[in-house]
């Protein structure tokens, strides 16, 4: 293979430098007998030592200097590079031309058998889905009767496509294999759904797990699903029925303390009117008391003063005399009052009654009724006044 010589300017640390110009002239590559007969070796070894050559030139000069040395290497190099593509794409170009001759024999050799066993396979598909249809049926057979006799009844249907394996179908199961899994699978279905129909259970949820259970036959995880849902419903119903109590209690407290408030309310209204009627009263009876007392006390004056004028009557006559002004005085007469009147005789604290004393002269006789006998004995105590019954 020719090449152009080309000459690289550097100054490199190797005592000895690679020229690749000469080492593409020197490139020679064929094809003899199916075989590569070439050199590459040596070009390779050749590129080897130019790389590191390169790699540790170390250029001199101006910038422009150095730039168009490094120009000149790079050129260099992807000439080298290009040449040695340009020979790899040619041998294997002529390496090829057998191989496409032959592949585009082994192409239409291959598409022949493809499209014998294509026809072959239909007539062979069409001949064992006859078999599968026709074992499908014996199949069916044999689960309803399995069915009726384990009691599946109205379920049969879906259940037979729940448990139904299309490895049935093969050649190598056997009827009699395939009538002991239907079997099996009924009685479990059975049994399965008579657990779920005799666990307490409230209607719904036995409703959703007998869902559940005729949707993957998993009996175990319906079960679990009832223990689940009515542990939380009974949670839910004691928290509800603790909430209506503690409410319950709440409305009644409530209630109680109303009706305490109100019995105190009463209560305390009631007192109240007690204690302003006793009060009246009380005050009513003390006004009373002081006007009786002032009554009195006019009346003993009143009895002094004429005391003084007139002498005091000695005989019981003249005391009857007296007795009767004074009750004319007080507005009572004998037909008014149910009690007697009382005669008290008074005067000074240390009174000598004797008929004929002195001092007896010195003496009041005073009537009253019986019931102000007390506020009489007050009157006199407060004002030092001797007083004896008579």
């Amino acid at each position: 293979m020719n090449t152009t010589n080309t000459t690289i300017t550097a100054v490199t640390t190797n005592a000895t430098s690679i020229d690749l110009s000469s080492t593409l002239a020197k490139f020679s590559v064929s094809v003899k007998d199916g075989k590569v007969v070439s050199n590459i070796v040596e070009v390779k070894s050749a590129m080897a030592a130019k790389k590191s050559e390169l790699l540790s030139t170390e250029y001199v000069g101006t910038r422009e200097e150095q730039m168009a040395m490094i120009r000149d290497a790079k050129a260099a190099v992807n000439k080298f590079k290009d040449a040695t593509t340009k020979a790899k794409t040619s041998v294997k170009k002529e390496l090829m031309k057998p191989f496409a001759d032959f592949e585009k024999t082994a192409n239409e050799t291959i598409k022949m058998a493809e499209e014998t066993y294509d026809d072959l396979n239909g007539r062979y598909l069409t001949l064992d889905a006859e078999r599968k249809a026709e074992k499908r049926a014996k199949i069916r057979k044999e689960y309803d009767s399995i069915a009726l006799e384990c009691g599946v009844e109205e379920f049969a249907d879906a259940l037979y496509g729940l448990i139904y394996d299309t490895t049935w179908e093969n050649t190598a199961s056997s009827m009699k294999s395939i009538k002991e899994s239907i079997k099996k699978s009924c009685e479990s279905y059975v049994q399965g759904l008579s657990t779920l129909q005799m666990i307490q259970a409230d209607d719904d949820i036995r409703k959703k797990a007998l869902e559940m259970f005729n949707e993957n036959l998993d009996a175990v995880k319906a079960m679990a699903y009832i223990t689940s849902e009515m542990a939380a419903r009974a949670e839910a119903k004691a928290r509800e029925e603790a909430r209506i109590e503690a409410e319950r209690k709440r409305v009644e407290a409530e209630a109680a303390a109303k009706i305490e408030a109100e019995r105190k309310r009463v209560e305390a209204e009631a007192a109240a009117k007690i204690e302003a009627e006793r009060k009246k009263t009380e005050a009513e009876a003390k006004a009373r008391e002081e006007a009786r007392m002032k009554e009195m006390a006019a009346k003993i004056e009143a009895e002094n003063k004429k005391a003084a004028v007139k002498p005091i009557a000695r005989s019981e006559a003249e005391c009857k005399i007296v007795e009767d002004k004074t009750v004319i005085q007080n507005k009572v007469t004998a037909e008014s009052t149910s009690s007697a009147v009382t005669n008290v005789m008074a005067g000074n604290t240390n009174p000598d009654l004797s008929e004929n004393s002195e001092k007896a002269n010195n003496r009041i006789v005073v009537s009253f009724l019986p019931e102000d006998w007390e506020m009489v004995k007050d009157y006199c105590e407060v004002n030092g006044i001797f007083y004896s019954e008579k």
